[in-house]
């Protein structure tokens, strides 16, 4: 999966779940200045929730609208704000480990709605696991 915005460029490509629903996460995260990559993991309920949060911004158009997401394991956070004009803005947190426990890159990124239905259908995309 790919998000592209205005101040941050992600890379995560997910493992096929394994039996307990588990999937390991490759990230490679780029913003001004910095390029960092960790693994991590991430349960295939929260990745869907993730799809879910994506989806309801995307149909949310036009209306001013809030989002966030975090996975469990405190690796990655997101939260979003679209404007009912067009705009969305949101912040980023990612660490390798818990986000209590090292090295933290956060920071903030800006795109536009019609962003959405390419990170909704790259997330979807992503669990399709036929790579």
């Amino acid at each position: 999966m790919q998000i592209k915005a205005h101040g941050l460029d992600l890379e995560l490509n997910l493992s096929r779940p394994d039996a307990e629903g588990w999937m390991s996460a490759a990230v490679r995260v780029q913003v001004p200045s910095t390029t960092c990559r960790f693994n991590c993991t991430i349960e295939e309920a929260e990745w869907s929730s993730l799809v879910d949060e994506l989806r309801r911004l995307e149909a949310a158009i036009g209306q001013s609208v809030c989002g966030s997401w975090e996975n469990m394991e405190e690796n990655m956070a997101f939260t979003f704000e679209v404007e009912a004009k067009g705009g969305l803005s949101g912040t980023y947190t990612f660490s390798p480990n818990n986000f209590s426990l090292g090295p933290v890159l956060s920071g903030s990124f800006d795109a536009n709605q019609t962003f959405l239905k390419a990170w909704v259908a790259e997330a979807c995309a992503e669990t399709a696991h036929e790579r």
